[in-house]
């Protein structure tokens, strides 16, 4: 009998509920799309010890903005985040998309679940502590490289989905059902 999350359960059986799919590619695509929403952050971030004006330190590197708790990040810094979001999106989906088509969807769903919300986490602890180098460790490298996996799960339930809504059903005169799929 295959576990929970294996790749031989994901066939629906008999009278499910197809309306389940979409609410469930939603919230996927909903996770995915954060990465452009965030620059809404970026300014309140820059802002995060001045609270009202930033604490800037004018002749700071990069390197040393990374480990500095005395200064105000800079919205330069911040953008790059956007930057890093999608490399290693791509990089990502390079690596583990052999993994994510033989583990199946239901597997990399729920590992790519626990990244993106301990990457949550950790970013969190980087703003909490003022740690730039924990907010691109959390917000960019292990809450983005899941995504490729919930790309691919969430591309994978459309196509179920769309699949789906093809098929057309009737019950003959037995009560048997019967299903014709464009």
């Amino acid at each position: 009998m295959p576990g929970l999350l294996d790749r031989e359960r994901i066939i629906a059986a008999a009278g499910f509920n197809r309306w389940l799919v979409p609410p469930a590619a939603l919230c996927i695509h909903l996770c995915i799309g954060m990465a452009y929403g965030f620059s809404v952050f970026w300014l309140p971030l820059s802002q995060a010890l001045g609270l009202t004006a930033s604490k800037s330190c004018p002749d700071i590197s990069i390197v040393a903005e990374l480990f500095t708790t005395t200064c105000d990040w800079k919205v330069a810094s911040l953008g790059w985040m956007y930057t890093l979001f999608f490399v290693f999106l791509g990089i990502s989906a390079a690596m583990f998309g052999g993994w994510v088509e033989r583990a199946g969807p239901r597997k990399a769903g729920v590992a790519a679940a626990v990244l993106w919300c301990g990457g949550l986490v950790l970013g969190s602890i980087g703003v909490i502590s003022h740690q730039l180098w924990l907010l691109w460790l959390g917000w960019t490298l292990i809450e983005r490289a899941p995504m490729s996996a919930f790309d691919s799960v969430a591309r994978r339930t459309e196509q179920v989905r769309s699949s789906l809504m093809r098929c057309r059903c009737r019950a003959d005169a037995g009560r048997r059902r019967r299903c014709r799929c464009d």
